[in-house]
């Protein structure tokens, strides 16, 4: 009998390709603001925004918030809002 996940541990098709389309829609706000490929990458994987709790861009992807993500970074590409991270130890 082959290998069979349980059937509510299976992602759906449609949200995987959701989840696909949202991360190319982030990452290309992302590059107005940073050019560079591998800079970018880094910053969604590994970069904590202070701004929503500390989580990463991969993270609030994964929690269905790409829009209040794409909304900050066309803010910052717009002059609307600073760049500069919020940090909360300051």
């Amino acid at each position: 009998m082959p290998n069979v996940l349980p059937r509510d541990s299976l992602i759906s098709t449609r949200s995987v390709k959701a989840l696909a389309i949202d991360r190319r829609r982030i990452m290309h706000a992302a590059k107005q603001l940073e050019p560079d490929f591998e800079k970018r990458i880094n910053w969604f994987l590994f970069d904590p925004i202070y701004e929503f709790g500390g989580l990463t861009g991969e993270e609030l992807l994964k929690n269905g918030e790409a829009d209040l993500l794409l909304d900050m970074l066309r803010a910052i590409a717009a002059g609307e809002r600073d760049a500069t991270p919020i940090d909360p130890m300051s």
